[in-house]
């Protein structure tokens, strides 16, 4: 199932015109900055990366049999969590009107919510509800550490390890293992 290399470009398009549209600051090397405040939310986020992507990753590893698979995790990797931290919690957690536990909440409801709207058809496991939850953990978990250090560098770099540790190339060919089910 090949369908994630058309679904995912038209994603990344329109999160691109709704951050030129609503990222009214488009000084993007001051989204990650060197992070600030204290160093226990950039903790948080490894201890939830290795807690939810490596038992996925373990399970998963020998079904990275083939280069092209690899190359691929690796871009999609890299590439997937610009436009999601940008997005997610860079233009949703910058309205200075909004309560910051209401923007959090809702920030993060929203990008667990997207995640099945937006990839269902590529594989039912965007559905479930373990998947769901573990979600919405990292959607809360890094919306806090945004609001908290001032800086997507540390949510980037933690969102393409799970990105990578979850072997998301994997689930979208249908080739994926699940380990956290309910």
């Amino acid at each position: 199932n090949w369908s994630w290399t058309v679904v995912l470009p038209i994603y990344y398009c329109q999160i691109s015109v709704i951050i030129f549209l609503l990222g009214e600051e488009k000084n993007y090397k001051e989204w990650f900055k060197k992070s600030e405040g204290s160093i226990i939310w950039r903790i948080v986020c490894i201890i939830f990366f290795s807690v939810f992507s490596l038992p996925v990753f373990f399970t998963n590893i020998n079904r990275l049999d083939s280069l092209i698979v690899i190359i691929l995790s690796i871009i999609y990797s890299i590439i997937n969590p610009f436009f999601e931290e940008v997005f997610w919690r860079r233009i949703l957690l910058s309205n200075k009107k909004m309560n910051k536990i209401i923007a959090v909440f809702f920030s993060s409801l929203l990008f667990t919510i997207n995640h099945p709207l937006t990839l269902f058809k590529l594989n039912r496991i965007f559905c479930e509800p373990g998947f769901l939850i573990i979600t919405f953990l990292y959607g809360l978990v890094w919306s806090i550490t945004y609001l908290k250090t001032k800086s997507l560098r540390y949510n980037y770099f933690t969102h393409v390890m799970v990105n990578f540790a979850s072997l998301s190339i994997l689930v979208f060919l249908n080739r994926y293992v699940p380990v956290f089910s309910m």
